[in-house]
């Protein structure tokens, strides 16, 4: 009967997408190993401007991630907690947390295609429904940063040269910035907000997020430590891929705050300097 057809279509609905549920939640759980320092002793670190004082060491199965996130849609076709596809991903205490994936372009779609290689993507937490999570795959592995309205912002980062080993750890256990914090702004500037006026022009509040193209340059220095080895091409891929790792996680705090995002122009690479000073001065 035509009842009993509908029946069977309902229900034959509800157990593919029951499948799909779980062949995702499967999949993600086969992602990450734990492991520990003895384990990667021989193996050559990744480079780290500062080291915590606390952290978790997983193995990442980078092949079956990047299988997986090929079936992120793309922003603006969903919301991110609406997205099908959800990945684990360990937290500074070694627990496994879910997010709900989008891919979301952070280079305009020319330089996209030169360098396909490097991608990035935004997590909305499942079990912690007030995380975010901005993370890129590049050439240069995973890169993550996690922020929570429950916890300490916590971030995944390549800890052996292989691309095979990364470390979790929170903001907390990197202690305090030896750098400290400095404000540039002079005592006795004149600002109508700090006389207690109102601008004419409201605060923008209307959910929009707005979308700014970055055109982002960098000195020779910056260029010679990320640039590796290959043809022009390939070392300016380097560099704008470590360019993308940062301003990921810039747009995670700018998105969050100020509801703006940024995105590289395609000619970002023109303005890639590679040579260092003494480089130059030897050709």
């Amino acid at each position: 009967t035509q009842k009993g057809f509908l029946t069977f279509i309902f229900m034959f609905s509800i157990f593919l997408i029951s499948a799909q549920q779980l062949i995702s939640k499967s999949s993600s759980k086969n992602l990450w190993t734990k492991t520990n320092e003895s384990n990667v002793a021989k193996l050559e670190k990744v480079n780290r401007s500062s080291q915590p004082k606390e952290f978790q060491l997983y193995q990442l199965n980078l092949v079956a991630l990047k299988e997986t996130l090929v079936k992120a849609p793309m922003r603006g076709q969903i919301i991110a907690s609406k997205s099908p596809v959800k990945i684990e991903f360990p937290n500074a205490s070694g627990e496994f947390e879910t997010f709900s994936i989008i891919e979301t372009p952070i280079m305009e779609s020319d330089l996209a295609r030169k360098m396909p290689m490097i991608k990035a993507y935004a997590g909305q937490g499942v079990n912690d429904p007030s995380a975010t999570m901005r993370f890129t795959v590049t050439q240069f592995g995973l890169h993550t940063m996690t922020l929570s309205g429950t916890k300490r912002s916590w971030f995944i980062d390549p800890y052996t040269k292989d691309k095979i080993n990364y470390i979790i750890y929170s903001k907390d256990a990197l202690g305090a910035d030896a750098q400290g914090f400095e404000c540039l702004t002079g005592e006795r500037v004149d600002l109508p907000s700090l006389r207690g006026e109102t601008s004419a022009l409201r605060a923008v509040n209307d959910n929009k997020l707005r979308t700014y193209r970055l055109a982002q340059s960098c000195t020779g220095e910056y260029g010679t430590i990320f640039k590796g080895g290959g043809s022009v091409a390939n070392q300016k891929a380097n560099v704008q891929a470590q360019m993308v790792i940062t301003m990921i996680r810039v747009n995670g705090i700018y998105e969050r705050d100020l509801a703006t995002t940024m995105i590289f122009i395609n000619n970002n690479d023109d303005i890639i300097c590679l040579l260092y000073t003494s480089d130059a001065a030897d050709e």
